[in-house]
């Protein structure tokens, strides 16, 4: 069975520290990465609920990953 389906205080920490570095990012940024991301919506999706084009979304994904990513990079 292993560790499968127990979350150690690592995985708390690190789930905490995501959430906050999240948090930094402006609120569109959130709502597309919680969307695109977290919860598996196509860009095209989430461009109609936002009112944006799909590549306007894809543009704010990207660059907002790219942030989250050297955050949690120079954190680590």
């Amino acid at each position: 069975e292993g560790m499968r389906g127990t979350e150690t205080i690592e995985d708390n920490l690190s789930d905490l520290y995501v959430q906050e570095v999240l948090m930094q990012l402006p609120e569109k940024a959130r709502i597309i990465i919680k969307h695109v991301v977290i919860q598996g919506m196509t860009e095209e999706q989430v461009a109609q609920k936002l009112n944006m084009t799909r590549q306007g979304v894809s543009t704010c994904k990207n660059k907002y990953l790219r942030q989250l990513a050297e955050k949690l990079t120079r954190s680590a």
